[in-house]
């Protein structure tokens, strides 16, 4: 082969390299962040995994920088005519040492106990044994922290019945 030829063979396969490289790659869609369906019973089901949103709900303050939200999910079921009736939420964090100590001094003035409320409607994400964990809970149930042995990770869980109207029934 000519000299000519591997030249004009080896640049466009360097062209060719060149714009692979530089060509944007096509944007995948962007993850909702919230979904709403309609349930059997008429409600509508609104599903929230803002991470951000979610923190900021369930523990009543800002994530610090190294907070790390590892999941985070809110449900609120509502009725058009009385607006929430019923809420819950899950949440998955590695706290950083600002919020480890934050929540030793047991802001939300939870108990220990050997088992946990009824996690069953938890996301798959979410453990659903706590053998391993260091378990905390109000004592109606709901709102429950799971700690991880060394403390490093946490798992929260509360529900209730919202900001309906006085005259809804939950």
């Amino acid at each position: 082969m000519k000299p000519r030829n591997l030249l004009i063979i080896a640049g466009a396969i360097l062209v060719a390299a060149v714009t692979f490289l530089l060509w944007p790659a096509p944007e995948s869609p962007p993850v909702p962040k919230s979904t709403i369906k309609e349930t059997a019973d008429g409600m509508s089901l609104k599903t929230t995994t803002d991470p951000t949103l979610v923190f900021q709900k369930a523990l009543w303050r800002q994530p610090a920088g190294d907070d790390k939200i590892l999941h985070a999910e809110r449900r609120e079921w509502s009725d058009p005519a009385d607006g929430i009736r019923q809420w819950g939420w899950f949440l998955a964090v590695k706290p950083g040492p600002a919020l480890r100590e934050w929540l030793a001094g047991n802001p939300f003035s939870l108990g220990q106990t050997s088992s946990p409320a009824d996690l069953a409607s938890a996301p798959a994400w979410f453990p659903k044994a706590s053998k391993e964990f260091i378990v905390q809970q109000k004592p109606d149930g709901r709102l429950t922290f799971m700690w991880s042995a060394d403390r490093q990770s946490l798992y929260a869980s509360d529900s209730g019945y919202g900001f309906a109207s006085p005259n809804a029934e939950p």
